[in-house]
């Protein structure tokens, strides 16, 4: 992936914006760059190159949507030869690939022109400039051979040049990205041994507002430079957005320390004390300060997670993977990345943007993830975030953040449970489904979700109406004419709303007609 990216990369040195890569294949323009992880391929008949994200149907129907048409993957080998991996569509029963090296001399000519011709004028310039595309020999047309063999002889010489200079440019400026991720879990493991010290350290490298916007600076040549456990987090955060390095960070033993900062023990260690009377630095940590940083280190652990597991189902089992904490002269017992996000977003009342960074995080662990569900719902987590959320309500926060992703999170749980659309399709009856969706829709979230719909934020009224449509079937005992009437105050609110966009209102008030449609036929029963 890497080594295709860099081919793109060399082959459109201009101004260019980055491409937001989806499940669905799209074209990549002229000037586009593309982000990390990605699947790329090329047309090798046109030219074109296509992008999605990686998935575990890259080989299956999505294939068949292209048209039937023979695309390509290049491929930089060290010895400075380049591989495209042909993939030839125009068979439904096969996804044979033929790989063809330049090392055997199989050029496609053509291709390389096209390809070619495509760099800015100067870089063509500087490579002596491009011959005229010579088609077959046709003496028809003119074409001799002898024309034809001094275009090869030329493409080729061009094209091996282009190899040499990818080769190095690989060589002299790709990250040694393995090696980067053993130094991060190394410093996570470094603060692991002695917490105090690099609290302190934290502490003295810090501005006033270090707390939210401490980042990894650059070194004169370019590459980031980590100074403290909180800039290792940043910068490991940005790594693991990429699927690869989140899959290497894994197999390097890299998830253990990084969940273990969740973990309110390891920042308290017994020689902490020792450390603080022995320091020969002047800094002295009080404990609220102590509490303060540690807060920020586990916020940017939460942070880490949420990235490296969001949407990927190959990484589900992270969440619930056995972890032990190791405590100074003892093991804490296994626990997981899920449960002690959840006793850092319980145990936070005070910290509202640590609570943000938690839900963050759970909801990356928890959404389309049913074994992580099932395990939230053993260690009680529905009722644990349902108290959460019956005191974020008491108070009506213009923002409401945290509200909004609380509800937003139940919400598609039950959504990714909803037992009663599997027995309409005729699907088998679910019971781990219903046993999830069941704890989710208990009275104290069903209430909460009805009153979510009288707070004043603008921002949490869409989602609290949304999370509502989920649970109405599974709801009891509501108050049937208080719900109708917050219901239909909603409807008249987004029919005057003089800010919404005219599309927004009508797929809103579509929706708010369903919830009301639902309720009277509840009534009725």
């Amino acid at each position: 992936i890497m080594t295709c990216i860099l081919f793109l990369f060399l082959t459109t040195i201009v101004l260019s914006k980055e491409i937001e890569a989806t499940k669905e294949w799209q074209t990549i323009g002229e000037n586009d760059t593309v982000p990390a992880g990605a699947h790329i391929r090329m047309d090798m008949t046109t030219g074109e190159k296509w992008i999605k994200l990686l998935d575990d149907d890259d080989d299956d129907e999505e294939d068949g949507k292209k048209g039937l048409i023979p695309t390509t993957a290049v491929e930089i080998h060290s010895d400075g030869s380049t591989s495209a991996l042909v993939i030839d569509n125009s068979s439904k029963e096969s996804n044979d690939v033929e790989t063809k090296t330049t090392m055997d001399y199989d050029y496609d000519y053509d291709m390389m022109h096209r390809t070619l011709s495509k760099l800015p004028n100067e870089e063509q310039e500087r490579m002596g400039g491009l011959p005229e595309l010579l088609p077959p020999v046709d003496r028809n047309a003119g074409i001799k051979k002898e024309d034809r063999v001094l275009f090869e002889k030329r493409m080729k010489e061009i094209w091996e040049q282009r190899q040499e200079e990818l080769a190095k440019f690989q060589e002299d400026n790709v990250a040694d990205l393995p090696g980067i991720l053993k130094d991060r879990i190394n410093r996570i493991k470094a603060y692991l041994e002695n917490p105090y010290l690099h609290l302190v350290e934290l502490h003295s490298e810090s501005s006033d507002d270090a707390a939210e916007d401490d980042q990894p600076t650059d070194d004169d040549e370019g590459n980031l430079v980590v100074t403290n456990i909180v800039s290792v987090l940043q910068d490991l955060e940005y790594h693991l957005a990429d699927l690869d390095m989140t899959r290497d960070f894994h197999t390097l033993g890299g998830w253990t320390p990084l969940v273990s900062l969740l973990s309110n023990e390891v920042h308290r260690r017994s020689d902490n004390n020792s450390n603080q009377d022995n320091t020969t630095n002047a800094v002295v940590l009080t404990e609220e300060e102590v509490e303060t940083w540690v807060d920020v280190v586990q916020m940017n652990a939460a942070w880490v997670i949420g990235t490296a597991l969001k949407n990927i189902g190959e990484f589900f089992p992270y969440a619930i993977e056995p972890v032990v904490v190791v405590l100074e002269k003892k093991n804490s017992g296994e626990t997981s990345a899920l449960e002690l996000l959840l006793a850092q977003f319980v145990e936070a009342p005070s910290q509202q943007k640590k609570r943000q960074k938690m839900i963050y995080a759970l909801g990356a662990l928890l959404r389309g993830n049913r074994e992580a569900q099932l395990t939230f719902l053993e260690i009680k987590g529905p009722k644990q975030m349902a108290r959460v959320l019956e005191k974020e309500l008491l108070n009506d926060h213009d923002d409401a953040v945290l509200t909004k992703r609380i509800l937003a999170l139940l919400g598609d749980i039950v959504f990714d449970n909803d037992v009663e659309q599997q027995g309409e399709e005729g699907e088998q009856h679910d019971d781990d489904g219903n046993s999830i969706v069941n704890a989710i829709a208990c009275p104290s979230v069903c209430q909460s979700s009805l009153k979510s719909l009288t707070q004043s934020s603008k921002v949490l009224r869409e989602t609290a109406v949304r999370t509502f449509d989920s649970l109405i079937p599974y709801c009891k005992d509501w108050d049937m004419e208080l719900a109708l009437s917050l219901t239909v105050s909603v409807k008249k609110n987004w029919q005057v709303d003089p800010n919404l966009d005219p599309e927004i209102r009508r797929d809103l008030l579509d929706l708010i007609a369903g919830i009301i449609k639902k309720l009277r036929h509840k009534q009725g029963k």
